[in-house]
């Protein structure tokens, strides 16, 4: 067996700790703001994509061994499980930035809410939703002309060139690129990139996910440096997104952690069972 260093162990435990308590609080924010009622459909789309975020946080949480615990050194370890929800954080969290706490023009809102529906609607034809052939047919055509009679009527779409209009609904693209929205977002998108490639190699099991296990000490699924090293990675970026998260949120929505902790008196998570504080 490899044991992990104390550099190592010393930093996982620092992330580890930092994370579950960000986990924590989104998740009071997320728990105080469930059921409310909303002015715009950007508030509503904002609690939604934000609620998707903390229960993703909250899964890598849970997979991730608890260094204080005296099964610490026998946890099954394979950073990859790791990888794979944190790159959802990201896609999560783009989504987030791009529907629901990014401030914009109402026209422009309305052309990316459009180019959604276009998006979702050409997703569930691939995934086969409808009961017949002839359904799939007529339902597509009717909200595939009429998605594209509302984009007419747009000014923001009016506005781009017509072959950027076609490659947008050629590729089911939102508005902006993953790029624009984590650059106007005030990110470094390089260092975004580099580790959502390096998460998704790793998630789809490329061969970099396995080909050199062996001479990192990984593998076996023993606690070792490398896993360690690379979890705590993946705790230290997903903990900054969900940080930044929780900091927009609590702008567009303030008071919102408050009012779970007044309604619980402790934790939303020790309310098993009982409604939100506001819903309805």
């Amino acid at each position: 067996m490899s044991l992990p260093t104390e550099e190592t162990l010393g930093y996982y435990s620092i992330q580890f700790e930092r994370f579950n308590k960000l986990v924590e609080s989104a998740h009071n924010m997320s728990f105080g703001m469930s059921g409310v009622l909303v002015d715009h459909p950007q508030q509503g789309l904002a609690t939604v994509l934000f609620t998707k975020l903390v229960t993703t946080a909250q899964t890598i949480s849970a997979i991730s061994p608890d260094p204080k615990s005296d099964r610490f050194i026998h946890s099954h370890l394979d950073f990859t499980c790791g990888a794979a929800p944190s790159r959802v954080m990201v896609d999560t969290m783009a989504m987030l930035l791009h529907l629901g706490l990014e401030e914009c023009p109402q026209e422009e809102f309305e052309c990316r809410m459009l180019l959604v529906y276009w998006k979702d609607m050409r997703v569930r034809q691939k995934m086969d939703v409808f009961e017949s052939e002839t359904d799939k047919t007529g339902i597509v055509e009717f909200h595939s002309r009429d998605l594209k009679e509302r984009l007419a009527r747009n000014d923001v779409w009016k506005a781009l060139p017509e072959k950027e209009q076609k490659q947008l609904l050629k590729k089911n693209s939102l508005l902006h690129s993953p790029e624009v929205i984590f650059t106007r977002a005030e990110y470094n998108y390089d260092e975004v990139k580099r580790m959502y490639a390096y998460w998704s190699a790793h998630t789809h099991c490329d061969s970099v996910a396995f080909f050199r296990m062996p001479e990192q000490k990984r593998g076996t699924g023993q606690v070792n440096d490398a896993d360690l090293s690379l979890l705590g990675t993946c705790l230290e970026i997903v903990g900054n997104l969900l940080d930044d998260a929780s900091s927009r949120f609590e702008a567009m929505f303030p008071g919102a952690e408050s009012r779970a902790r007044v309604y619980s008196g402790t934790a939303a998570s020790n309310n098993v069972g009982q409604p939100p504080p506001w819903h309805g």
